[in-house]
């Protein structure tokens, strides 16, 4: 496949003028829901073939929220794409003054496997939305949900306006070699390094969502009953396989015992049923990866495990330091790491110690103590007494910061995140100020005066 041929179409469709108007953007967005609406069998059929996943969670985390979203796009893409007037400031007396929001042009969205429909469908909304092109690259772990998502992408859009391409990390370097105005990449931190390179050839902007390992902290103060069952619900989801899920655990020593127990009920109940409840784990590398580190600490509760289907337990181990691996990387599994405190300053101590996480979930029922976690320690974002669950809204931007990522995404924030905000300043063709032009001693004074009495 020649990258340099389809770029450069996308790039001529582009300045044509074809993806600027509202009436445009907005067709393809119902184009866009129409195909997934009429599909929805299918993509929950492939899925399951990949990894598993239940056809709850299908239906809820990779179908509905995809909806959603070109829901509340189509909704309030008018209004996003309104000039936002502002004060054109002292020295612009008289203007006209605006911002507005212009697409790159031909972007890039580089999708992973573990919500391979979502996280492929949701920044490419955004990048339709604003106007642009786009070239997708869906994971190759996946390969039934790619071959869907490209007869999708083929049904519904003009392959100049948006093109699916298949393959494996060497497609993904031959397109990096590319030219694009923008790149959207999800997936693991040590590939993002990749892309982060690649773009500074270009100096394109990019967003980089990348995970890390998010904690959970269960203060003293919390419900333990409400926050075992939405830890355990976080970290169950798709099989642990996910960005924002829990990635390690800090629990105060009073309430320790009784918390873990409450949290291996619920992970007891959640897998109880038809055998459905949560995901596979994606291949056996990342299975192997995962019971490497049950090495690193005492196996408390879990740890059941079908190497032949690929089943792995949601799993609560006894760490004692932030040294192992397991405390190190992200798990992007079911293996839950924990560890007590003695008070909110020694989590903080610890949390801060580790790279900066996508989410960070504080589990308390004290303002103060809620105010000072998220304060101090830093995170893409922070939920209070809930924990995953913020991914589901498109009012919440959601995104990553230092080593978890860069940019935000989902509702308003992935039309912003895919345009160029541009500013814009309209004058009278004969209005002149004197006082901007030489020479300036006559309106030295006068300047000394503003800066005395007015600033």
């Amino acid at each position: 496949m020649n990258f340099q041929e389809i770029t450069q179409s996308q790039r001529d469709f582009f300045v044509a003028g074809n993806t600027r108007s509202l009436s445009f953007r907005r067709a393809a967005l119902s184009r866009l829901r129409s195909s997934i609406k009429d599909n929805q069998e299918r993509i929950i059929e492939a899925i399951q073939k990949d990894f598993g996943k239940p056809e709850f969670e299908i239906l809820t985390n990779e179908i509905l929220l995809t909806l959603q979203e070109i829901n509340y796009a189509k909704k309030n893409l008018k209004t996003w794409m309104r000039p936002k007037y502002v004060h054109g400031g002292l020295f612009n007396i008289p203007s006209t003054a605006f911002t507005i929001h212009k697409p790159f042009g031909v972007t890039l969205i580089m999708a992973p496997w573990n919500y391979p429909f979502n996280l492929a469908m949701v920044p490419l909304i955004g990048a339709v939305a604003a106007g642009n092109c786009a070239i997708v690259k869906p994971s190759e772990h996946t390969a039934n949900t790619t071959g869907i998502i490209l007869e999708i992408l083929e049904e519904v859009f003009d392959e100049n306006h948006v093109k699916g391409v298949k393959g494996d990390h060497r497609v993904g370097e031959a397109l990096l070699k590319e030219k694009f105005d923008f790149i959207f990449f999800t997936g693991s931190t040590k590939v993002g390094k990749i892309v982060m390179k690649a773009a500074a050839e270009n100096l394109t902007p990019l967003v980089l969502e990348l995970g890390g390992k998010s904690p959970a902290i269960i203060h003293y103060d919390a419900d333990i009953k409400a926050a075992a069952r939405r830890v355990a619900w976080a970290k169950f989801l798709n099989g642990g396989q996910t960005c924002v899920a829990p990635d390690y655990l800090l629990v105060h020593e009073k309430i320790k015992d009784e918390f873990l127990r409450e949290l291996e009920r619920y992970f007891s109940k959640y897998r109880k049923g038809n055998g459905m409840n949560y995901a596979r784990i994606i291949h056996l590398q990342a299975f192997e990866r995962l019971e490497s580190y049950l090495e690193e600490g005492e196996v408390i509760a879990g740890g059941e495990r079908k190497k032949g289907e690929l089943l792995f337990a949601p799993t609560i181990l006894a760490v004692e330091d932030l040294e192992g691996k397991v405390m190190q990387e992200e798990i992007f599994g079911p293996v839950l790491p924990t560890m007590s405190y003695k008070n909110l300053e020694g989590a903080i101590e610890k949390v801060r110690k580790l790279p900066k996480p996508m989410a960070i979930y504080f589990f308390s029922g004290s303002k103060r103590l809620q105010k000072i976690a998220r304060e101090n320690m830093p995170s893409g974002d922070f939920c209070v007494n809930d924990a995953a669950i913020h991914f589901s809204s498109p009012t919440l931007p959601v995104g990553g910061y230092g080593q978890s990522g860069m940019g935000k995404y989902h509702g308003k924030d992935s039309f912003v995140t895919f345009s160029h905000k541009k500013t814009v300043l309209r004058k009278p063709k004969s209005f002149e100020i004197p006082l901007r032009y030489p020479p300036y001693g006559r309106y030295l004074g006068l300047v000394r005066k503003m800066i005395r009495y007015f600033f």
